[in-house]
C-alpha cells in the first residue's frame, strides 16, 4: 500500500527478517495507536514514523470513522441567510422582538413576495419595502416559486373586492378613511402609471395586492314572446310595475276579447291594441285554430232583409218621397229611429266628451286621468296639463304657466325658489 505524507497509520504486523526491523519495535503492533507518516522512503519501500523506520507492508492506513447518529442530531440547521435582492414572504409573527408593531400582522401569510433592501447582522432584521422585519419571521422564495405565483392582472371595467389593507406601496399609502372599503366590491375605472388601479365608488387608488376579482353571475334571461303588426292577442295578465299601466287597461285583463295588434311603439315590447299601449307581458298571442274554433262557436248574425215600400211606414213613404223629389239627400235612408227617452245601461265615459275643443280628447291619457291616477296635487295636475295642451291651445303662454306653477310648487314644498 501506498502512503502520502500527513497520513495517520497503525503497526498491524510484526517486519521480522526485514533490516529495519527491530526488537523494540515489536510492542507497537496492534497496539491500534495512530503515528504521523513524516517522511516516505520509495525504494525500500519504509515509512517513517516518531519511533523510527518501517516497512510499508508493516502498516495499514487508519480510516475517520462516521459521524453518529446522535451527533448528527445535536447539530443546529443554520438559518437562512438573507441578502439585498432576495425575495422573501412573510410567514409568522414575532411580537416580542423589538422591531414588530402592530401594523406588521397585516403581512403575515398574505403570500405576498417581498425585496429585501437592507440587512442588519446586528440584530438579526431584514428592511423589506413595508419597513424592518426579524429574519425569524421570513421565508426565502425560490426562483420556482416566483414563476409560479404571478401577481393578478386586472383590467378597467372589472368588479373587485377590497381583501385587506396595504400601508403603502410604490408612489402612495394608506389613508384612514380607505379602511371602511376592506370587505366591500367596487369596479376598476382607470389603470394608473404606478400599476395602482382606481375604484368606483370609492375614489380611491389601491394596490393590485388587495384585491380579488368578484366573479359575474350568469343571469339567464327569459326571452320575450315575439308578436308583430296583425297579430290576434288576448290580454291575460296585469303589468302594474309598468309606467304606462293606467287603471283604465284593468278592463282588458282576462275579458277574453281577442284583439289586434294596430302597431309597434317606440319601445318595441310595447304594442297599440284598441286606442291603449300594452307591454308584451301582458299579451297572450291567439292562434290560427283558436280563431277557427271561436268562429264557429258563435257565427256573425245573419243581417235583416232590406225593406220594401210596401213595408214602410208613413214616415219612411214621406221620406221616400222627399228623395224621389231631391229634397233630401239619399244617405238619409232609411230613417234613423227615434232616440230612446231610456236611458242607456253603460254611459259613455266622461273623457270622451270635451267641452270646447279636443286638444285632451285626442289624447291615449288624459292629463285628468294620468293626474287622479297617481293621486297628484293640484300643481303637479296643472304643470301635467299646460305641458300637455301646449302645442294646440295657448303655446308659449300655456308653459309661462307651467313654469310659474312649477315655482309655487317649489316654494309650497321646499320653501325656496328654484
Amino acid at each position: 500500500m501506498r502512503f502520502n505524507k500527513g497520513d495517520e497509520v497503525k503497526v498491524v504486523r510484526s517486519g521480522k527478517g526485514c533490516i529495519l526491523w527491530g526488537c523494540e519495535k515489536e510492542e507497537l503492533v496492534g497496539n491500534d495507536k495512530p503515528y504521523v507518516v513524516e517522511r516516505i522512503d520509495d525504494n525500500e519501500p519504509a515509512v517513517r514514523l516518531e519511533r523510527g523506520w518501517f516497512p510499508s507492508h508493516c502498516l495499514e492506513l487508519v480510516e475517520e470513522e462516521p459521524e453518529t447518529a446522535e451527533e448528527v442530531a445535536v447539530e443546529e440547521v443554520p438559518k437562512p441567510a438573507f441578502k439585498v435582492g432576495d425575495k422573501v414572504r412573510v410567514v409568522r409573527a414575532e411580537p416580542e422582538h423589538d422591531v414588530w408593531v402592530d401594523e406588521l400582522d397585516s403581512y403575515v401569510g398574505n403570500g405576498i413576495q417581498y425585496s429585501v433592501e437592507d440587512v442588519d447582522e446586528y440584530d438579526s432584521t431584514v428592511r423589506l419595502e413595508r419597513g424592518w422585519f426579524p429574519e425569524g419571521c421570513l421565508e426565502l422564495v425560490t426562483e420556482e416559486a416566483v414563476e409560479e405565483a404571478p401577481k393578478p392582472e386586472f383590467k378597467v371595467g372589472d368588479k373587485v373586492r377590497v381583501t385587506h389593507k396595504v400601508l403603502e406601496w410604490d408612489g402612495d399609502r394608506w389613508v384612514s378613511c380607505m379602511d371602511e372599503t376592506i370587505g366591500r366590491e367596487g369596479t376598476i375605472n382607470r389603470v394608473n402609471r404606478d400599476g395602482d388601479f382606481h375604484l368606483t365608488p370609492f375614489g380611491k387608488n389601491y394596490p393590485a395586492e388587495c384585491l380579488e376579482l368578484v366573479a359575474e353571475e350568469v343571469v339567464e334571461e327569459v326571452p320575450k314572446p315575439e308578436f308583430k303588426v296583425g297579430d290576434k292577442v288576448r290580454v291575460v295578465r296585469a303589468d302594474r310595475g309598468w309606467r304606462g299601466w293606467v287603471p283604465t287597461l284593468e278592463k282588458y285583463v282576462g275579458n277574453g276579447k281577442v284583439y289586434e295588434i294596430a302597431e309597434q311603439g317606440r319601445d318595441p315590447n310595447n304594442f297599440y291594441i284598441d286606442s291603449w299601449y300594452f307591454p308584451s307581458e301582458c299579451l297572450d298571442l291567439v292562434s290560427d285554430d283558436e280563431l277557427v274554433t271561436a268562429t264557429e262557436a258563435s257565427p256573425e248574425p245573419t243581417p235583416a232583409p232590406r225593406k220594401t215600400l210596401d213595408d214602410c211606414s208613413p214616415e219612411e213613404w214621406d221620406a221616400a218621397s222627399r228623395i224621389a223629389r231631391g229634397l233630401q239627400d239619399r244617405s238619409s235612408w232609411p230613417i234613423a229611429p227615434p232616440k230612446s227617452s231610456t236611458p242607456s245601461s253603460t254611459p259613455m265615459s266622461a273623457y270622451a266628451i270635451q267641452e270646447g275643443g279636443k286638444h285632451y280628447k285626442k289624447l291615449a291619457i288624459q292629463p285628468t286621468e294620468y293626474a287622479m291616477a297617481n293621486e297628484m296635487d293640484a300643481c303637479q295636475f296643472s304643470i301635467v296639463k299646460y305641458v300637455t295642451r301646449h302645442e294646440d291651445k295657448a303655446g308659449i303662454e300655456d308653459l309661462r304657466k307651467a313654469r310659474h306653477t312649477l315655482e309655487i310648487l317649489a316654494q309650497e314644498k321646499y320653501g325656496e325658489a328654484l
